[in-house]
């Protein structure tokens, strides 16, 4: 049986302890996650559903009482009893009491062998990472010593390497250089080829603005400003009004192109990134406002700036763990 029982009974164990884990956004447990063995998933169950009482620690009375509070679960009890379930909360709610440093170890074995069996429910071939028919201690073994990412890529390159055999490539397309000059003049005379703008001039200039399917890279040392002349470009194509500091008050703004997203792959908090997109739209110092530097006109455009960038879709997106 792909299960690994000792590691779930310990989850178990510090999910009574403490079942508010169940709402920590790190760890992602579901009832499948038990669903091997009957009276674990019976029991994780019970106290999912105690849980959204907004309990803090769950022990034998509390399981029972809930057991007993309606005939529905009357199937859940017989299991739990036939298992000796008073037993065994108490056993692992005191094995687990000091431990509370090792249950990421518990929740990640348990949830590697979840992966593997999601992947078998779906048709794959789990032979190369779990084979039930040899001996189930060395394929134990061999799955341990693997991780959770090291299963998904197993994988991702057994679909990679399907696609790269059998899709269809793109048609190749020939033309002559020169040819239908005249055309091309008509059609941009009509339609200059020319994107929206940059925060930079120059950069504008240099590429024709940033259009539509064209991929901007940009290079710089660590600290070189990438981040801030990143969020610059995004604001001034993605927010729908800025602060004109001519007019004293938040103008539109013509190079507003649509709702856009912004993706930092480095360990920040949003709290790091939030304020370079208010400064930009607010036109106040970011670092007066991340110092509380600011007088309360200033805190109003901040304000102001926020809900502006709200009403534009912009979008901030943590990715600290990126792949291809």
């Amino acid at each position: 049986m792909i299960y690994d029982r000792v590691s779930a009974q310990f989850v178990l164990g510090f999910l009574l302890n403490n079942p508010t884990i169940l709402y920590n956004i790190r760890y992602k447990l579901n009832r499948n996650d038990f669903k091997p063995v009957l009276f674990h998933y019976y029991l994780f169950a019970c106290i999912e559903n105690i849980a959204e009482s907004g309990v803090q620690e769950i022990d034998r009375d509390v399981i029972t009482a809930f057991l007993n509070s309606t005939d529905k679960y009357k199937t859940q009890k017989e299991v739990l009893e036939d298992n000796d379930y008073a037993e065994f909360i108490d056993t692992f709610k005191d094995l687990v009491k000091d431990s509370d440093n090792s249950f990421d170890y518990y929740y990640t074995s348990m949830r590697k062998y979840s992966l593997v069996r999601e992947y078998q429910n779906k048709g794959f071939d789990i032979t190369d990472i779990y084979d039930e028919s040899k001996d189930e201690e060395s394929q134990r073994e061999h799955l341990n010593n693997l991780s959770i990412d090291e299963i998904l890529a197993h994988f991702e390159k057994i679909q990679k390497d399907l696609e790269s055999e059998y899709s269809k490539e793109a048609p190749i397309e020939e033309s002559w250089a020169g040819k239908n000059v005249n055309e091309m003049l008509e059609m941009f005379e009509e339609t200059p080829s020319f994107g929206a703008s940059f925060n930079s001039p120059y950069l504008t200039t240099v590429g024709g603005g940033w259009n539509r399917g064209h991929l901007i890279m940009r290079s710089a040392p660590s600290g070189g400003n990438k981040t801030t002349q990143a969020i610059a470009d995004l604001c001034l194509m993605g927010t729908k009004e800025l602060y004109d500091p001519q007019e004293h008050k938040f103008m539109p703004n013509p190079n507003y192109q649509g709702k856009c997203f912004y993706i930092h792959t480095e360990q920040k908090q949003f709290e790091e990134i939030q304020p370079r997109f208010l400064s930009y739209v607010a036109n106040v110092e970011c670092y007066r406002i991340m110092t509380n530097d600011i007088n309360d006109k200033e805190k109003e455009r901040v304000r102001k700036a926020g809900e502006i960038l709200q009403d534009s879709g912009m979008r901030l997106i943590n990715l600290p763990k990126f792949t291809m």
